[in-house]
């Protein structure tokens, strides 16, 4: 173990409180070291989320942590968020891909953290930075308790929730939230009141974690705060657990001053998908903050209410791009026919990624009328465009399409091509099979192979 790692042991196992103050690489790092005790005997709840594959031991973890506690608060954040996922696509021992001169000693060590904390002289290493000044670090602790295998982790945490340092008791309901500790439950409850607000968030999110429907009354209680993070969380939290009591109450944060609240609260309406909830929804449509926006335009498409239609359709002229994307994307999730001409008139949006979301979800709707705009679209200059709409003609399945998709066929983009070939195979009658019969002298093998499937499944 390093010196770090022996020292912070030292320190936590023997209940101590104060600074350790300890030369690494060159520099000295302040550690808080908070008292925790910890009492061995209590009844241990194994955590989830485990994935099976070894962890960090004890030195690696303090070399983790010393380092964070060095890193630019940026690339320690960036860091941290890597936890437990191997550290991108080359996690897992591959070499491909790595620079001559990496070290591959340094790679496996990487690797391990892929894993979750077996090594119990790990966990008071932890614990030591669970108050530390970094938000950072202690949210590195409590990922890496939260997921340990060893069982004195959970332990160490419960014991934590108690603690005197606030910032100790916000990293310990961080820990049992990402444990998922159900013997932790009532503590969490009750860590809603908190004296400390930074520490009543952590409790709604750790309950939101826990998705359990008895917490539902008390997190509706906290979306009465005065304080606007314990509202969002509190929020957040119940639409995690999806439960259908909670509807009514965050209804009536859609019209709270702040705009994450709000934003937050149509987001967990969404996450309920109760009908409920449209008439309250389809007005912040046209709220001030686009993010509110863009988040009701998505509730809406997850409700799947046709209240909501002619909202929709209005918000595809909304001067957001992207708002009135998704507008076209959840008026195809609806799929009602009042839509078609607002989906139209969308198809000469000025942006690509709004003019390809309509096509598409004239395609949803399955609607004749839209066959004849879906052909012209055949000729927009986006590729995308062009491809999807070609798609949705297949849907529609009109045979006065057949000739603008024969044309389309010669397309110079090779996806539009198999697109309309997929589209003819889907079309009875109107020429479909001798364009298809065309089809079949495509430079593309790929495409001489779509057509061949198209004709095989024709009448």
């Amino acid at each position: 173990m390093t010196r770090l790692g022996i020292a912070l042991s030292a320190l936590v196992v023997a209940g101590g409180a104060g600074f350790a103050v300890l030369a690494q690489g060159g520099q000295r790092i302040h550690i808080v070291i908070s008292r925790i005790h910890v009492n061995a005997h209590v009844h241990i709840t194994p955590a989830i989320r485990k994935n099976g594959r070894p962890g960090p031991d004890s030195a690696q973890v303090a070399t983790f942590l010393a380092g964070l506690g060095r890193a630019d608060p940026v690339v320690c954040e960036m860091a941290v968020d890597q936890i437990g996922n191997s550290w991108g696509p080359w996690g897992g021992g591959s070499r491909v891909g790595s620079l001559s001169d990496e070290s591959g000693a340094n790679q496996a060590v990487r690797n391990s953290f892929g894993g979750n904390v077996a090594d119990a002289r790990a966990v008071p290493v932890l614990a030591a930075v669970m108050g530390d000044p970094s938000p950072c670090v202690r949210r590195a602790a409590a990922q890496l308790l939260g997921r340990s295998d060893a069982p004195v982790a959970l332990t160490t945490l419960r014991a934590a929730l108690d603690a005197s340092d606030a910032r100790v008791r916000e990293t310990a309901f961080m820990g049992v939230g990402y444990a998922q500790d159900a013997a932790s439950y009532d503590a969490i409850v009750r860590g809603l009141r908190d004296r400390e607000v930074a520490v009543a968030r952590m409790a709604a999110w750790g309950l939101g974690e826990m998705q359990d429907e008895r917490s539902v009354p008390a997190l509706i209680d906290a979306l009465r705060s005065p304080d606007t993070g314990l509202r969002r969380t509190s929020s957040w939290a119940l639409g995690h657990i999806q439960d259908h009591r909670a509807v009514e109450p965050l209804m009536e944060l859609l019209r709270d001053a702040d705009a994450g609240v709000r934003m937050t609260a149509v987001h967990s309406l969404g996450e309920i998908q109760d009908a409920r909830a449209t008439s309250s929804i389809v007005p912040l449509l046209q709220d001030a903050d686009v993010t509110v926006r863009l988040e009701a335009a998505h509730t809406l498409g997850e409700i799947q209410d046709k209240a909501a239609v002619t909202g929709l359709v209005r918000a595809l002229h909304d001067a957001d791009a992207e708002v009135r994307q998704q507008a076209a994307h959840s008026l195809g999730e609806i799929q009602d026919r009042g839509a078609v001409d607002g989906l139209v008139g969308a198809l000469h949006d000025a942006n690509a990624d709004v003019r390809s979301q309509a096509a598409h979800s004239l395609g949803e709707i399955q609607d004749a009328r839209a066959g004849e705009p879906l052909a012209a679209a055949l000729a927009d200059v986006n590729a995308d465009v062009r491809s999807q709409a070609a798609h949705s003609l297949g849907e529609i399945g009109d045979p006065s399409t057949v000739a603008a998709l024969a044309a389309a066929s010669k397309d110079g983009n090779t996806e539009v091509r198999r697109q309309v070939i997929h589209a003819l195979g889907q079309i009875q009658g109107g020429g479909s099979t001798d364009a298809l019969v065309a089809a079949m002298k495509d430079a593309d093998p790929e495409i001489r192979r779509e057509a061949a499937r198209a004709l095989g499944q024709k009448d």
